[in-house]
C-alpha cells in the first residue's frame, strides 16, 4: 500500500507544468481510490483547467476517490 509521502509527491505532481505528469499523476491518484482524500483540493482546482486532458483526468480522479470527495461538492 502506498504511504502518505507517496500520495503528497503525487499531489504535488498534479501542480506539475508539464500536462503528461499531472495527468499521470491523477490517473495514480485514481487508482489508489479513496486513500487519495488529501489530493482532493488539488485535484479539484485541476478539474477547472482549460486543458481537457488535465481536467478530464482529474475528474475521473475524484470519481474515483468517492465519498472522500463529497466535501468539494457543495451542498
Amino acid at each position: 500500500m502506498l504511504g502518505s509521502v507517496s500520495i503528497a509527491e503525487l499531489q504535488q505532481a498534479l501542480s506539475d507544468e508539464d500536462a503528461n505528469v499531472s495527468v499521470h499523476a491523477a490517473d495514480a491518484l485514481a487508482a489508489i481510490g479513496p486513500a487519495s482524500a488529501p489530493a482532493v483540493d488539488t485535484l479539484l482546482k485541476n478539474a477547472q483547467s482549460s486543458n481537457p486532458r488535465i481536467s478530464g483526468h482529474a475528474i475521473l480522479a475524484l470519481g474515483a476517490i468517492g465519498a472522500n470527495a463529497k466535501a468539494v461538492v457543495p451542498a
